[in-house]
């Protein structure tokens, strides 16, 4: 599974960047997708109205509807 995301209009495979990191706890794509579909509830957990992701060394800040999940 590969981890998209509408970044400045363009979609991105974050999975293609090994520092890319998401969330406040800066987890890598494949450890974010993990945790969002694990069935255990974590308090730590990610759920702002707004995802971080820095990619590339830049900062982004955008809502989780721009992000997509892709099985090839």
């Amino acid at each position: 599974m590969e981890v998209y995301a509408c970044l400045l209009g363009n979609w991105i495979n974050l999975s293609n960047d090994p520092n890319c990191k998401i969330g406040e706890r800066h987890l890598t794509p494949s450890q974010w997708l993990a945790e969002m579909w694990s069935l255990e509830p974590k308090e730590e957990k990610d759920s702002s109205e707004y995802i971080w992701i820095r990619y590339k060394s830049i900062d982004y800040r955008i809502n989780p509807a721009f992000i997509q999940i892709v099985v090839e």
